[in-house]
Parts: structure tokens; C-alpha cells; sequence
């Protein structure tokens, strides 16, 4: 979030895991995550940005967040990522 140093440091890190499709670095906020709190008070924070893919259109609109909104819908091959990835940058 805004942080032009830290930016090389991440692009390193995610290098191993663009073949996984996880490439996309930025400096905007995503807003609304659990990170901005930190942020807000000076804290360095970063956000993990995910698909939207399945958030509206799937399931009718505004379905994410709703009583649809279950693991069952989440793809596993998703899961599977987002779980490597964030192990190892933790």
C-alpha cells in the first residue's frame, strides 16, 4: 500500500509463484481489508489482492457475503494457491 521501497522486495518474492498466475503486484489500496487499520495509524501493511470472479456473477447478483456465499463454492485450485502463496510470504 503506497510503498515504493517495498515494491522490489515483493516482485522477488512472488517470482517463484507467476507460474502459478499470481503476478500482479500494485501500490493502490484494495480499501475494506484487514490490513488499512494498520495502515491508517503508520503501521506498513499489504493485502493479498483475489479474484472477484465468483464474488457476483455465479450465483446471482450480490451473492458474496450472503447465506450462497460457502466453501463449497470456493475452487479448490484457488484455495490451493492463495494457500502457498500466503504460507510462504508468511
Amino acid at each position: 500500500m503506497g510503498s515504493d521501497c517495498a515494491k522490489p522486495v515483493f516482485e522477488e518474492w512472488m517470482k517463484p509463484f507467476n507460474e502459478m498466475g499470481a503476478k500482479t503486484l500494485t501500490l493502490v489500496s484494495r480499501g475494506s481489508t484487514d490490513h488499512v487499520s494498520f495502515y491508517r495509524v503508520g503501521l506498513p501493511g499489504f493485502g493479498f489482492i483475489q479474484d472477484s470472479r465468483n464474488f457476483d456473477l455465479s450465483f446471482g447478483p450480490r451473492s458474496h457475503h450472503t447465506n450462497l456465499d460457502n466453501y463449497d463454492r470456493i475452487p479448490p485450485c484457488d484455495m490451493k494457491q492463495a494457500a502457498t502463496v500466503i504460507a510462504a510470504m508468511i
